[in-house]
């Protein structure tokens, strides 16, 4: 087990409520906006990467802002951050929890195969939506800090647009 991982190690698990280690710190797993470096170093001056990480299990989805649904087939990949509570209070406020995001607990595999329980956050409701672009900028920035292909963040863009794209598709186009 890494360093990191082991001074952040989770003593047990409560449905909405994150657990420290001993030394005051907790894992949280991002896939969406807090993957985007400069913007967690506003949100979360004391917040530090462990490392890329996949969820396993669950898809991308974008409903105006980033969420995971569950897809036995899927995989999401983002960023295992070490936080501690200052750092928790500030996710809390910008993901609007309880009542946009919820908090739940799960297991993601870090690259080198490690496995780690972490807290992430997921929509309480929404429905599949296109993100406003500077959010989706945002995100591409944090998956191109992490080195992350982008190839889930565009299939889950895509599966965001085709909706309107058909709801739409029996208007004229504008030529110009």
């Amino acid at each position: 087990m890494s360093q990191s991982l082991r001074r952040a190690r989770l003593v047990s698990l409560h449905r909405h409520r994150v657990l420290y280690g001993l030394d005051g710190a907790a894992l949280y797993f991002s896939y969406g906006a807090n993957l985007n470096r400069a913007h967690m170093r506003q949100r979360c001056p004391t917040a530090e990467p462990v490392g890329r990480a996949n969820l396993v299990g669950f898809r991308l989805v974008l409903r105006r802002y980033a969420d995971v649904e569950p897809d036995r087939a899927g995989l999401v990949p983002g960023v295992v951050w070490r936080i501690r509570r200052a750092d928790e209070a500030a996710l809390d406020q910008y993901e609007g929890f309880p009542i946009v995001y919820g908090k739940e607990h799960h297991t993601v595999t870090l690259l080198h195969g490690e496995q780690a329980c972490v807290m992430l956050y997921r929509m309480v409701h929404g429905a599949t939506a296109p993100p406003p672009v500077g959010y989706l900028e945002s995100v591409r920035q944090g998956y191109a800090d992490f080195g992350i292909p982008a190839g889930t963040l565009d299939a889950a863009v895509d599966r965001a647009w085709r909706p309107l794209l058909r709801r739409f598709a029996h208007l004229p186009r504008h030529t110009g």
